[in-house]
């Protein structure tokens, strides 16, 4: 089975694509309340030491006063920050700002990728990944799209640009005889939407080499000239759909060499920050939601040291590659339960391997003999927003007699790779039933194809959706409790629980009307017994990178340093739900229960709202049910079968309505003071007629400013979907008379 076109692309096929990306465009427009979107950074490398100006670009990113660089462990990046104001007009009282950032990164920092945030009136932003680097980086500017005006192609030197519809960008050098060019281009390492092509050109137009990226993996190029003479040689670099612009960069390195061809050279730069590796798995795990493997931080034995390549000692841990079927012995004793878990596609390697396990015969190595077990693809986990194709084998295996076994893995991708792109890391051991989770902000809309990659902001009485994603291990199947830690004051979450075999849960985040303004680091931690043991698990923080859109149809997702909230104590939240009357509802296997409902209602908030069930445990029923516009409250019933297991549950409700909205009203009336201001002042005698001039200049500004923010500001119509807290649910034995 092929991987993904991306190593964590959780896409998602989009039925009718042309119409849902339409309705998630219309949806975009007015489709939620404002949230901050960071959608490109003007550069996607800066080298350490040096001062450049950093500007997000997006979609409510107004009043962008901080901008958070941090490493993928959270902590931040040394550096000096400042944001751009705009020149102040006469009286004025606020410094605005102007989106853009002098960033000085200080010399301790380390090489590598890191995160950007922006903070702002309508919140954080979600991340957008930048490199660090040792090297000079050069930004390019358009202008060299073909051949006759390609760019001197540099040496030492990161370029960082972008592609161009329906274009490609031209670098040329000139390539001595008996020397070398070796070039790669990254994208997708740097949040980039661009599938990179490659190629390289003599002076006549022939390609001489080319090379496309895949997956994680960079475009690259290696060319020889065995020539007499020097030759000009021409790198031409393009979006494989032929797509472009700002969200599209790259980052390209070039180098020449007098070795022989074939000869090893040490890797370039690019290579030893971005390259997938097993010798580096932090690096690997940075596109990975979760390690799902218990040795990654350690090396094992290397495939070519098992002694007779026989095993009977447990745990082991091997790493190998994927160039030919690797095969290993075990001793095994009747009913003896292991487990095998390989990691390789999960580490960015091009494979797709799959698991067999044989009985090994006498005299016979039993090459024909059908495999005892065989395990390829696990299938899928999670949502549009953050789906996980699980490639690589996991097997909890009972041997059926104490014998030798023969177990053999095989790399069922097919195609040119990278020599380097096909290591695995096999672990065999007796099994650890356990459980994994990834969490992310959910972005506000009925259609999770649809999500983007936004931010999140807390307002008063508003609510903040986290969805949690359950990796099970080694056959474990019991209830998980969820909960929230890091919350901030006047802020709750309801824990919730998830019952056994599930593998997906949202917890509702929720301020109160006297929440602060602030933002804090929150964990989603899950508590699960394990007969005496209490498992503990910490949630791995993800987030959505690139939206679907008609052209490449995939929701991508990555995982991120952290869940970041920030509590906006300016805006109210025109509704929230409140389920239940905060107490555990009791009721019996067969029996039905009452569900009050309240709605809150602020002003713009007098629509019907109809509200659906959601996490409904089994054999538990609420239909979705509405409450009018004129109405704030509602009892549904809820059924309980009589084949309901006895435990406790948890539910919540999330809500559809229209409201009415007005974004960022305090920016049109702290100018329309500062122009009440100046008019004062135009009214004194005192006024000479230069200060005169300089205040009537100053009102024509601000009064088209003003008239500008009260288009923005007006009030519109969402369509808005907040969450309702967690209702625990208590299902117990019917007790008979």
């Amino acid at each position: 089975m092929m991987n993904p076109r991306l190593s964590i692309q959780y896409s998602v096929r989009l039925a009718a694509l042309a119409c849902v990306w339409g309705l998630a465009s219309r949806e975009f427009a007015v489709g939620q309340l404002p949230l901050p979107e960071l959608h490109v950074l003007s550069r996607q490398a800066v080298q350490v030491g040096a001062s450049v100006e950093l500007a997000p670009t997006g979609i409510r990113l107004d009043e962008a006063v901080q901008l958070i660089i941090t490493d993928f462990s959270g902590q931040p990046v040394p550096a000096t920050i400042a944001p751009r104001r705009m020149p102040p007009l006469p009286l004025q009282e606020d410094e605005e700002t102007t989106g853009s950032f002098d960033v000085t990164i200080d010399q301790s920092a380390a090489a590598g990728l890191v995160e950007v945030r922006s903070l702002g009136r309508f919140g954080i932003s979600n991340p957008r990944s930048i490199l660090l680097s040792q090297r000079p980086v050069q930004l390019l500017a358009a202008g060299h799209d073909s051949p006759a005006t390609a760019v001197s192609l540099p040496v030492a030197t990161l370029i960082n640009h972008h592609t161009f519809p329906r274009a490609a960008n031209y670098y040329r050098c000139q390539l001595p005889p008996g020397h070398r060019l070796r070039c790669v281009a990254y994208s997708g390492q740097v949040d980039s939407q661009a599938l990179l092509n490659m190629r390289l050109l003599d002076n006549g137009g022939r390609t001489l080499a080319s090379s496309r990226a895949i997956q994680w993996w960079p475009a690259e190029l290696e060319w020889h000239n065995a020539g007499a003479e020097a030759i000009d040689v021409v790198v031409e670099v393009r979006d494989e759909l032929y797509r472009g612009g700002a969200g599209f960069g790259y980052l390209l390195e070039a180098q020449t060499d007098g070795q022989a061809d074939g000869e090893a050279s040490p890797p370039l730069y690019l290579d030893t920050l971005l390259r997938p590796s097993l010798e580096a798995p932090l690096k690997a795990e940075r596109f990975w939601q979760a390690s799902g493997i218990a040795f990654l931080h350690s090396s094992g034995i290397d495939w070519d040291q098992l002694p007779s390549h026989v095993v009977e000692q447990f745990p082991i841990r091997v790493r190998g590659d994927l160039s030919q079927p690797r095969e290993v012995q075990l001793v095994a004793t009747q009913g003896q339960q292991l487990a095998f878990d390989i990691a390789s596609s999960k580490l960015d390697q091009l494979t797709d391997p799959a698991l067999m396990i044989f009985k090994k015969s006498d005299g016979d190595e039993g090459q024909t003999a059908p495999p005892l077990v065989e395990q390829d693809d696990a299938g899928y986990v999670g949502t549009p927003e953050l789906r996980i194709r699980q490639t690589d084998p996991h097997l909890v295996w009972t041997a059926p007699e104490s014998a030798t076994y023969r177990v053999r893995i095989v790399d069922r991708q097919s195609g040119h790779r990278p020599h380097d792109a096909l290591g695995f890391l096999m672990e065999i051991r007796p099994p650890q039933p356990s459980f994994e989770l990834m969490a992310y902000p959910v972005f506000p809309t009925n259609n999770p194809a649809g999500a983007r990659p936004a931010g999140s902001a807390l307002q008063r009485d508003g609510a903040v959706q986290i969805h949690v994603t359950i990796l099970r291990r080694d056959g474990w199947d019991g209830p998980i409790e969820l909960q929230a830690e890091g919350l901030p004051n006047h802020c709750q979450c309801d824990p919730v629980i998830v019952p056994s075999g599930a593998s997906e849960a949202d917890l509702s985040v929720r301020g109160a009307q006297e929440l602060p303004s602030g933002m804090w680091v929150i964990s989603i931690v899950g508590h699960a017994q394990q007969g005496e043991e209490t498992l503990i698990r910490r949630a791995v923080a993800s987030t959505v990178m690139t939206a679907a859109s008609p052209i490449f149809n995939a929701v991508i997702s990555r995982r991120t340093d952290a869940l970041r909230l920030v509590a906006n104590q300016v805006d109210q939240a025109p509704l929230s739900i409140q389920a239940g009357d905060g107490s555990v509802l009791e009721v019996p296997v067969g029996g039905k229960v009452a569900l009050p409902v309240k709605l809150i209602r602020q002003t713009g908030a007098a629509a019907e709202c109809t509200l659906r069930p959601q996490s409904m445990p089994p054999n538990i029923t609420l239909g979705e049910f509405k409450i009018a516009a004129d109405q704030s409250e509602a009892s549904p019933e809820l059924t309980v079968a009589g084949n309901a297991a006895v435990g406790q549950y948890t539910l919540w409700l999330q809500a559809e309505t229209k409201v009415k909205w007005s974004a960022n009203p305090q920016a049109v009336a702290r100018k329309e003071s500062h122009l009440a201001r100046l008019q004062q002042a135009l009214q004194s005698d005192t006024s000479t007629a230069e200060v005169r001039q300089q205040l009537e200049s100053a009102v024509s500004t601000l009064t088209a400013k003003i008239e500008e923010l009260k288009k923005q500001a007006a009030e519109q119509e969402y369509t808005y979907w907040p969450p309702s807290n967690a209702v625990r649910i208590r299902v117990v034995a019917t007790t008979n008379p």
